[in-house]
């Protein structure tokens, strides 16, 4: 166990530089102004990736006892709503069209604590499994 924490922890610290030059130059061009509204729109789903690679390179810190399990205080519809808006849900659609998604949220839902990355990959996994 300790030679698999060890290898994770090193997989980890290299994912985490080559996510830092990824999510970067999407950062710089963003910031330059001279995009158009597609381009734009593509470099903030880059990021969105990027930041999203990170939460696994995070696990598998925590994975080594490198790094601390990230929890925060999240209100699960707003999961639910930003998970409807990610390309991953777009993804979902177009290959499986005949799959019917009904959501119904609790308006008055109460905050939780825990990992929004792992509660959006929660819900995705409730609507289908990988083959």
């Amino acid at each position: 166990m300790e030679a698999l924490g060890t290898m994770a922890g090193g997989v980890a610290h290299d994912l985490n530089n080559i996510l830092g030059v990824v999510v970067g130059y999407a950062e710089l061009i963003l910031m330059n102004g001279n995009t158009s509204s597609s381009i734009r729109s593509q470099l903030e789903k880059i990021m969105e990736g990027g930041h999203k690679a990170t939460a696994v390179v995070d696990d598998l810190l925590t994975l080594a006892r490198r790094g601390v399990a990230n929890r925060q205080v999240i209100n699960l519809n707003n999961i639910i709503v930003e998970t409807q808006q990610s390309p991953e849900y777009e993804n979902l659609l177009v290959n499986h069209p005949f799959v019917t998604i009904k959501v119904d949220i609790e308006p008055d839902l109460l905050n939780v604590s825990g990992s929004s990355i792992h509660l959006a990959k929660t819900l995705f996994n409730l609507v289908f499994k990988r083959k």
